[in-house]
């Protein structure tokens, strides 16, 4: 059985492949979607509408690009927004304990 890949490519469209693994020693077969979609739901309807039952992978970059390359602030970078999420998390915590030591205490 084969899988459905799903991926943006680098102009903000969205296009699918569907790969079935080699058998008995013929090459993979590789059917590339004739179309380019708007939106990830717009591309993920064709493709199980085409292919009804097979795995979907969604791919973070178009198959056989290159890997990004790393300039070494690569990985600040990746956390930077998830560590803020956790520290306004966090001070909204604090906040809420404060007022309510206030409110019990006065």
């Amino acid at each position: 059985m084969g899988v459905v890949e799903v991926w943006r490519e680098p102009n903000q469209f969205w296009r699918w492949r569907y790969i079935e693994t080699a058998q008995g020693g013929s090459e993979p077969l590789e059917l590339l979607s004739n179309e380019v979609y708007d939106s990830r739901e717009e591309a993920l309807k064709a493709a199980m509408t085409a292919y009804p039952g097979v795995p979907v992978l969604e791919l973070d970059r178009p198959p056989d690009s290159p890997a990004p390359e790393r300039d070494g602030h690569g990985g600040m970078a990746r956390m930077a927004a998830p560590l803020a999420a956790v520290g306004v998390t966090v001070a909204v915590v604090a906040l809420r304990a404060r007022r309510r030591r206030r409110r019990h205490s006065g």
